[in-house]
């Protein structure tokens, strides 16, 4: 795959060969037919910026075209991850989305750099993939679990860093699914990190996966409202989250965060422009993809995505 830089040999090559052709123009060319010497150099050194700028245009081309393809492979294994978490467990799934939305809007609004956003992002889509291996009886339990179940439940962090921690430039996402039920105060699991031990990304997940599991509820335990849940997160603050982090949270909350404000519905990326070929209406709205296997997940499941869902 192409690295985006120019082999130097390949500089080499072209400078001789252009070196080249301004000495045949400048000499072979009669002065009958340009003035002087000089016009001969001056459109030899003009041909050459034009053959320069053609294999520039090129090379430039074909390094646009495999950032396209690397978008799609992402997206490809992105989308196979999640749909066996949907698999194993639909509320999982459903809360995996909401997360990831919510952090990745918290996460801009913390101003942290766009390629840490992203992971971020992929990170909260996945954080969950681990509870794949832990038993459906113990996932669904309506009551207190037992000390043997919740350390098995314990496990998943791990279990879900394992499972993707071959996966091509993934190492940050790993790393960030591995700690994500860390604590600030470092009682937390799977290696009782403490402080900013505990990656930035992984500390943001805490306060977004609690909040979205308080406000939606789960088998053992009903849904609260938006105050009762961070009422319940503020005894918290310091324990289990960053509480510097955990009071700007507080105030994104209050801007009104959407947790389905992304724009491509299907992976939470950002669109970087309005592609009509990425593009499609549907419920009289026009949603926007990063990638064709985005609209085309997009398409085969629209209600899943789409506002209305």
């Amino acid at each position: 795959m192409r690295q985006g830089t120019c082999n130097l040999t390949g500089w080499k090559v072209t400078g001789i060969i252009l070196a080249t052709l301004i000495a045949v123009v400048s000499y072979l060319v009669p002065d009958s037919r340009l003035a002087d010497h000089h016009a001969a150099i001056m459109l030899g050194s003009f041909l050459t910026v034009l053959l320069l700028c053609a294999w520039l245009l090129k090379d430039l081309t074909g390094v646009v075209q495999d950032q396209k393809d690397q978008m799609e492979r992402l997206m490809g294994t992105n989308l196979a991850l999640t749909s066996l978490i949907d698999l194993k467990d639909h509320y999982t799934e459903g809360h995996s989305r909401n997360v990831r939305d919510l952090a990745r809007g918290f996460a801009a609004y913390l101003t942290v750099p766009p390629r840490q956003v992203e992971q971020i992002s992929l990170a909260a889509q996945l954080h969950d993939i681990g509870k794949i291996g832990i038993p459906d009886a113990i996932l669904a339990k309506p009551s207190r679990l037992t000390d043997e179940e919740y350390a098995e439940i314990k496990k998943h962090p791990d279990l879900g860093a394992d499972a993707i921690q071959h996966i091509p430039d993934y190492e940050d996402i790993v790393r960030i699914i591995r700690h994500h039920h860390e604590r600030f105060d470092g009682r937390g699991y799977p290696e009782g990190l403490a402080g900013t031990e505990i990656p930035t990304g992984s500390r943001l997940i805490s306060l977004a996966d609690t909040y979205d599991a308080l406000i939606h509820g789960r088998a053992y335990r009903q849904a609260m409202s938006t105050m009762d849940a961070i009422r319940e997160m503020q005894a918290e603050r310091g324990g289990q989250f960053d509480p510097d982090m955990f009071d700007h949270f507080i105030r994104f909350l209050s801007t009104g965060a959407n947790t389905h404000s992304c724009d491509d519905p299907v992976c939470g990326m950002p669109v970087a422009g309005a592609d009509p070929e990425l593009s499609v209406s549907y419920n009289h709205r026009n949603y926007f993809f990063c990638s064709r296997t985005c609209l085309v997940e997009f398409t085969r499941h629209p209600d899943k995505y789409s506002d209305s869902s």
